[in-house]
C-alpha cells in the first residue's frame, strides 16, 4: 500500500474543518461545507475517516466511515459532527465544553484481507471483522495504547465491537487497514 501523507497545511485544514463541524453541530446548526476550490488537494481525495472527540482528555465520541466514494473533507465534516453529538455511547458535547475539546482524525486506507494475528502489526494496523450480519472495527492506535497483542486486539474487537464471544474472531472475515492520524491533542 502506498503510504498516505498529508502536509502540515492539509493537516491543519482537516482539523479546522472538524472543529468547525463540531462547533456548528453542538450549536444545533448545519455546517456549510467549504468550496472545493478553496481546499488543499489532499482533502478532495476519496477516503474514509474516523473522528474521535475528547473533552478534558476523555473520549466523548468516535464515529467514522470506510466509505471512500466521497471526498475526505466531506467524510471528516460529517463524522466530526456525529462524533460530538451523535455517538450513542456518550453524552453529547455541550457548548460550554468546546474550549476543552480535542480532535483526532484517522484517515482510513483500504482494507486488506488477513488470516489472523500473525498478519497484523500493532501500531500500524486497524482491524475490521465481520461474522454474519455483525461487524466491528478498532483503529490502529487502540491496540498500541492498550499494549495488546494481536490476538488480544482481535478478541476485544469480537467481544466488544461485534457482541460475540472473544474467540469468534477465528470464524470472522478479517481485514486490516492503516490510518493516517491527525490530532490537536498535545
Amino acid at each position: 500500500m502506498q503510504e498516505m501523507r498529508f502536509n502540515p497545511f492539509e493537516q491543519k485544514a482537516l482539523l479546522d474543518l472538524a472543529q468547525t463541524s463540531i462547533r456548528e453541530s453542538v450549536r444545533g446548526r448545519r455546517m456549510r461545507l467549504p468550496s472545493v476550490s478553496g481546499l488543499p488537494a489532499g482533502l478532495t481525495q476519496p477516503l474514509g475517516a474516523f473522528v474521535s472527540v475528547y473533552v478534558l482528555g476523555k473520549l466523548r465520541g468516535c464515529i467514522g466511515t470506510f466509505d471512500s466514494d466521497r471526498a475526505l473533507y466531506r467524510n471528516v465534516a460529517e463524522m466530526a459532527g456525529k462524533a460530538a453529538i451523535g455517538d450513542p455511547r456518550f453524552e453529547a458535547v455541550r457548548s460550554e465544553e468546546l474550549p476543552t475539546l480535542q480532535v483526532e482524525i484517522s484517515v482510513i486506507g483500504p482494507r486488506i484481507a488477513v488470516k489472523g494475528p500473525a498478519d497484523l502489526v500493532i501500531g500500524r494496523d486497524g482491524i475490521f471483522m465481520e461474522l454474519g450480519n455483525r461487524r466491528g472495527t478498532l483503529l490502529p492506535q487502540v491496540a498500541q495504547k492498550e499494549r495488546w497483542t494481536a490476538e488480544q486486539f482481535l478478541r476485544y474487537c469480537a467481544q466488544h465491537k461485534m457482541g460475540c464471544a472473544p474467540e469468534d474472531w477465528e470464524q470472522a472475515a478479517l481485514y486490516r487497514y492503516e490510518a493516517f492520524v491527525v490530532s490537536d491533542k498535545g
